[in-house]
């Protein structure tokens, strides 16, 4: 494929993985109906049936990363990728905690939105203020932020495995070894360490395969891949440990890559707000849990309307966000800038 062609296919199932996200955040079971519980139908659609499909979100978000950092690495290449994600990353990853933090404080102290946001006496001090920047605490989404960042941060030390042929081999040994063991690793999540890197193992090793044409072989590549993560996420429902999960989280994206056809999208199929993913993954929450609360308030109890509410969530955060992002552009660049990372 193109290098047009590439950046197409990034933007197009960026976009769908951060649908997943909205909908990943969009359950409200147990806002609607906390009487179920687990056993109700509307719990099991959103939890387990739904999001058997929506947890590959982030481990695709983690290997397309991987996959673009290293993408035609070199050492040298290294400081100036490390001085754009300060500006991509660090900088917005900083910003959106501390309107998190700031909002949550204020919220804490105005009777009607502190019971809306279940927020109440959130100190404002300076270790408050750091922990909120640098840990996430008010803005608990920017988990995936956190690992990004700390894996842009160990980039070397992966480029080190995957320069060679017996580094990717041995990395891929130690990765067989983490996964059986699945020890407990404080800070950096084992898995985010296994999406990033295999994605970057895709791009120095295997960039022949992932950058070929579509072809029906990719088409029944892919589709074996997901036939094999359904079965593995079966055999998850049963054991309910870490393992299979893993393995159907890096199949799922891997698949869904192999079956997607670059030629599907035209020169003028991306849309606008395609383009706005880190946007919207850092604001569609605020989105998603204010429509909630809202709409349960005079839907109380109803569950065919919490179904509905659930599915067409995307639609809602996207459009939001969407219109949101143009207003800042619009009439505030700079504070846009910053809060999109210098993205558009």
């Amino acid at each position: 494929m193109t290098d047009a062609q590439f950046q197409r296919k990034v933007t197009w199932l960026s976009f769908l993985c951060c649908v997943l996200v909205i909908w990943n955040h969009a359950g409200n079971a147990d806002l609607f109906l906390p009487g179920q519980g687990t056993n109700g139908f509307l719990w099991r659609f959103e939890y387990e049936y739904a999001y058997s499909v929506i947890r590959a979100d982030i481990p695709f978000f983690l290997m397309i990363s991987g996959y673009r950092f290293f993408r035609g690495f070199e050492l040298k290449k290294l400081p100036g990728k490390w001085f754009r994600r300060v500006r991509s990353l660090l900088v917005p990853y900083l910003l959106w905690n501390l309107l998190y933090y700031a909002a949550d404080a204020a919220a804490s102290r105005i009777p009607l939105l502190s019971e809306i946001t279940g927020r109440t006496g959130i100190p404002v001090t300076a270790e408050e203020i750091i922990r909120a920047a640098v840990f996430f605490t008010h803005n608990p989404v920017f988990w995936f932020m956190f690992q990004l960042i700390l894996l842009v941060i160990l980039a070397p030390v992966i480029w080190i495995f995957l320069r060679s042929k017996a580094g990717y081999l041995v990395m891929l040994a130690g990765f067989a070894v983490l996964w059986y063991v699945w020890p407990a690793v404080p800070v950096l999540n084992p898995d985010a360490l296994i999406y990033f890197s295999l994605g970057g193992m895709a791009a120095v090793r295997f960039r022949n395969v992932t950058e070929q044409a579509w072809s029906i072989k990719q088409l029944l590549l892919g589709c074996a891949s997901l036939a094999a993560a359904a079965a593995l996420y079966r055999y998850y429902r049963i054991v309910q440990t870490p393992q299979p999960i893993v393995l159907y989280s890096i199949l799922v994206p891997a698949g869904l890559w192999l079956v997607f056809n670059e030629r599907w999208i035209s020169e003028d199929g991306i849309r606008p707000w395609m383009k706005e993913t880190f946007f919207i993954y850092a604001f569609h929450f605020v989105v998603v849990r204010a429509v909630n609360k809202t709409v349960v308030r005079i839907f109380p109890g109803n569950g065919i309307v919490a179904a509905i509410l659930f599915t067409v969530m995307p639609l809602i955060a996207v459009a939001v966000c969407h219109g949101l992002a143009g207003f800042l552009r619009k009439n505030v660049p700079p504070l846009y800038s910053l809060l999109n990372g210098g993205r558009g």
